[in-house]
C-alpha cells in the first residue's frame, strides 16, 4: 500500500473510497486500492511490481523486502 501511495499519490485512494466506505472489506476483498489505476508517469514494469506487491493472495506477493527491493531496481527505466 506505501508503494502504491508514493506512486499514485493519496488521492487516487480517496477516489477510490468514499466517506462512510467499509474500506477493510474491500482491502479484504481485493478492491481496494484499484490496481488497475494509476497515474500516467508510472510505466508498466513499475505497474506490475506494485501489482505482485499488493496480490490479494500473500503467497502471490514478494516473499521478502529483499525481493521487493530487487523487483524495484529490475523496474528502473533504461536511460540511455
Amino acid at each position: 500500500m506505501t508503494l502504491y501511495r508514493l506512486l499514485n499519490g493519496d488521492g487516487m485512494m480517496r477516489a477510490v473510497a468514499a466517506p462512510g466506505t467499509d474500506v477493510r472489506g474491500l482491502i479484504a476483498g481485493g478492491k481496494y486500492p484499484d490496481r488497475k489505476e494509476w497515474q500516467p508517469h508510472v510505466h508498466d514494469r513499475l505497474r506490475r511490481v506494485g501489482r505482485k506487491a499488493m496480490h490479494c493472495d500473500p503467497s502471490r506477493r514478494y516473499s521478502s523486502a529483499s525481493e521487493l527491493r530487487h523487483a524495484l531496481e529490475g523496474a528502473r527505466p533504461k536511460v540511455s
